[in-house]
């Protein structure tokens, strides 16, 4: 009897610390899909800020993570059928825009770079022209220049160069040519955070 009762309290002390350990289950947000972009959690803001709702302090922090109103404000459990019209008005409201703005500054000096900096970054890539890329030699053949000749700002609006080398023909008859493959940074995508920045769309 003794035996029996030693070995359910060790029985039940070994399902409570497995309880224990058992890693926390994660709460999703039904509004919020499990394929949306982090959201940036704010900092302590300054006493001067005026306070803001958990709704619209929420609003924000999904506003920071792609500046997309609509989305941020399905995130923040606002209705989809008025989610266009809410993030309109959240990003037209004083406040909200004040923290926004602070938030803004905040990162900026926590990333060590301003927010002109950011805006011109931006524009090397919305304006990027990929004629730079090339120059019309004196014998009228058009060549690719090299990375240290291109125009300022256009490395900035680069995201990657593949070259790939072919050998035509054989033996002594053998020319290799190269075959530079130039991708440049998404226009519309720079252009509509541009857009978004300078308050010309929501």
């Amino acid at each position: 009897m003794r035996s029996r009762c030693v070995r359910h309290f060790f029985g039940k002390f070994r399902d409570i610390v497995a309880h224990k350990n058992r890693p926390a289950t994660l709460k999703l947000d039904p509004n919020r899909p499990q394929n949306a972009p982090k959201r940036t959690k704010l900092a302590p803001m300054s006493a001067n800020l005026p306070s803001l709702s958990p709704k619209r302090r929420r609003f924000v922090e999904e506003y920071l993570t792609d500046y997309n109103a609509t989305q941020a404000a399905i995130r923040a459990g606002f209705s989809e059928r008025s989610a266009k019209s809410q993030g309109h008005r959240l990003l037209t409201n004083d406040d909200v825009k004040a923290y926004i703005l602070a938030a803004q500054a905040e990162r900026a000096k926590e990333l060590g770079f301003s927010a002109d900096e950011v805006t011109l970054g931006l524009l090397f890539v919305a304006f990027a022209d990929v004629r730079g890329l090339f120059e019309v030699g004196e014998d009228g053949k058009t060549r690719y220049r090299s990375p240290e000749e291109w125009p300022e700002g256009l490395h900035q609006a680069v995201q990657g160069i593949r070259i790939k080398r072919l050998v035509e023909g054989e033996g002594a008859d053998a020319r290799t040519f190269e075959i530079v493959d130039v991708r440049l940074a998404p226009k519309m995508r720079a252009l509509t955070l541009l857009s978004k920045m300078l308050g010309l769309i929501d």
